[in-house]
């Protein structure tokens, strides 16, 4: 790890603020910034692994769930946001491909980049030769990460990047630090039962979660790049579905959790486990 992402594991990405422990588990070790309400990780040891996709505990389950619910967001995303995108589209990092099936559909002129070309429009998705690649986003005017950004350790420079390329419109999905499964994953760790807490990072991961977003650290962040967020709106991150989204389980929790996550979907326009936005570039810096 360089010295910079060692700084950043004990200042905040978002605001600069020190930050403090908030205990360790085996594999984990969760640092809070009081400021922006939200969390970085530092994880002890993650795989080495290049294909996407192929973990031993992602299953087809798995995956048809998450592949229903993301073609139910990106039906709302581009319902709602779709007039305001600049074209050409970017679908960074598009793993499945879900938007930009979605976006093809619409009219929208828009490519997809990854580190592999899989899915039924792999012609559409450009390959990105290493992680977190920007030389692919150059001729794009809205760059599209959901569910991708708190994968970063070093995000900041990859948004000055994408600012300095042009891209004018960010549309971006983030896991939600104060949602409700975020707060039952506390309430466990601090009772001693970290284990829905290390799922919801993806201990163990090849590209696990680094940062544990809040809105407000979200919006501080996209700032320092010269991104100002314009819009906001609630995605359902799951429903009855969520025993099937979660990797590792104990079947005894699947009827408890399908309750769970019948209770969030109920109630997501009011609190929800996920924060979307759309972000334009600030006037003054363009």
């Amino acid at each position: 790890m360089s010295d910079q992402n060692k700084a950043n594991n004990f200042t905040c990405r978002s605001c600069n603020a020190n930050l403090i422990s908030q205990g360790n588990t085996t594999s984990l070790q969760t640092f809070y910034c009081s400021s922006c309400d939200q969390f970085q990780l530092q994880h002890y040891e993650t795989k080495t692994q290049t294909e996407a996709w192929k973990e031993a505990n992602i299953s087809e389950v798995f995956l048809s769930s998450l592949e229903k619910r993301r073609r139910i967001q990106a039906s709302q995303i581009i319902k709602k946001w779709g007039h305001q995108i600049k074209e050409p589209v970017l679908d960074y990092a598009c793993g499945q491909g879900i938007f930009l099936e979605a976006a093809l559909k619409s009219g929208i002129k828009i490519k997809g980049a990854d580190l592999n070309r899989v899915g039924t429009h792999a012609e559409n998705i450009l390959q990105v030769d290493k992680p977190w690649g920007t030389l692919v986003c150059n001729d794009f005017k809205t760059v599209v990460m959901l569910d991708v950004i708190e994968h970063n350790e070093g995000i900041e420079q990859f948004l000055n990047d994408l600012k300095n390329f042009g891209v004018q419109n960010l549309i971006i999905k983030v896991p939600n630090a104060k949602g409700p499964s975020a707060k039952a994953a506390l309430i466990l760790k601090f009772i001693g039962k970290p284990g829905l807490w290390e799922t919801l990072n993806l201990v163990g991961d090849y590209v696990p979660h680094y940062t544990f977003f809040s809105a407000r650290g979200l919006e501080r962040l996209l700032a320092k790049s010269g991104f100002n967020v314009v819009a906001r709106m609630p995605l359902t991150e799951f429903g009855t579905e969520l025993p099937e989204r979660l990797r590792s389980h104990k079947s005894v929790l699947k009827f408890p959790l399908r309750i769970f996550g019948f209770f969030i979907s109920a109630f997501s326009f009011l609190w929800c486990d996920n924060i979307t936005v759309l972000a334009k570039v600030s006037a003054e810096k363009h």
